[in-house]
């Protein structure tokens, strides 16, 4: 069937688009490892489990949408009748403990990350944040998924009442809390590394962009924080559960694919040399073309000349997306790779 009302559209069209994006991403970030090296670690591995997490969660989404529902619609309406809203529930329930798996493997693939990194370049102290929020991750999965789990007693009182029994918890309380505590480890395991590569012996100009490949993370907080403000804002409103689940789907896209940008670096460093070299080639093609027309004018030469001359310039060296990790670390630095110190490279070519 397919789906007829706006919020089922806009929850079916965020499933397809975030499943491409992440996939992209993996086989981006696993390609790279295989031909380029590093050889894959614990962070490549623990990204990858999520991977079949997040399937499995826009999988019951777009079954519902396309398959369960009777009216091709995906949203909480009394007008839908009893079976719709119980099929629903069960669905939301299911996708409400992917979300705690897949959200907590991702934070623990950017922490073993991290902890790749200091490892090599920090002090004990610093490795100890890194483990410290490992646990908390964990131990927030286990207390998180318990009360998903068991929001209901019994568990199926959720779908027989639609939650609306008052031996459930209220979805908007529960959700609430789960988002906001959810946030705060977000932000905190996004600021880890601010500290260490503002100690880097690099220019301002290259610590920004360094920052700016642990910062992409900031967009799953965003994800997070309008999703937080449609939970908040629930006064009964059927709209904004779909809102809810759209923004939920979104957050777990991105955050698979953040946590992989990092270590895409080759990517977008071939991609800025290659429009650097195109602008090169361009800029010498004018120039040449510019001065041949001046000398033209100045004087006619013969025929012969004509014939030995090159009017094309030749193509301008390029050896920027070539061989080896440390040439890479080399375009976010000032000078040389040799010139700069041991940490900064460790770290970046740790990504």
């Amino acid at each position: 069937m397919r789906p007829r009302t706006q919020s089922a559209k806009e929850n079916l069209a965020a499933c397809i688009a975030m499943i491409v994006i992440t996939t992209l991403a993996i086989i981006a970030r696993f390609g790279i490892r295989m031909h380029r090296g590093p050889k894959p670690s614990g962070a490549d591995w623990l990204c990858l489990a999520s991977f079949p997490f997040f399937y499995a969660y826009c999988g019951i989404i777009m079954n519902f949408i396309l398959n369960t529902s009777q009216y091709g619609a995906f949203e909480y309406d009394q007008r839908l009748g009893l079976l719709e809203l119980q099929n629903l529930t069960k669905a939301v329930y299911a996708t409400e403990i992917l979300f705690g798996i897949i959200i907590t493997v991702v934070k623990l693939s950017i922490l073993c990350l991290y902890y790749g990194l200091f490892f090599k370049t920090s002090s004990s102290s610093k490795i100890w944040v890194v483990k410290g929020f490992a646990i908390a991750c964990i131990v927030w999965f286990l207390i998180a998924e318990s009360i998903v789990i068991f929001q209901c007693h019994p568990i199926h009182l959720l779908w027989d009442s639609v939650g609306a029994s008052p031996r459930c918890f209220k979805s908007s309380a529960l959700l609430l809390g789960y988002e906001m505590t959810n946030l705060f480890l977000d932000v905190s395991i996004l600021c880890i590394p601010i500290p260490v590569v503002l100690k880097l012996k690099l220019a301002t100009s290259r610590q920004i962009a360094v920052l700016g490949i642990f910062m992409l993370g900031s967009f799953v907080c965003i994800a997070s924080i309008v999703r937080l403000s449609a939970i908040w804002n629930q006064s009964g409103s059927l709209f904004l559960f779909s809102e809810v689940m759209m923004w939920s789907t979104l957050q777990l896209g991105l955050a698979i694919t953040c946590s992989c940008l990092p270590t895409l670096n080759p990517i977008f460093t071939g991609v800025i040399k290659s429009f650097v070299y195109l602008g090169s080639w361009t800029a010498s093609l004018w120039s040449h073309s510019k001065s041949q027309g001046t000398s033209t004018r100045q004087k006619m030469p013969d025929h012969h000349a004509m014939n030995n001359e090159c009017l094309i310039p030749p193509l301008p060296t390029f050896t920027g997306a070539s061989t080896s990790q440390h040439n890479i670390s080399g375009d976010l630095f000032d000078g040389s790779p040799s010139k700069v110190d041991k940490q900064s490279r460790v770290i970046f070519n740790a990504c």
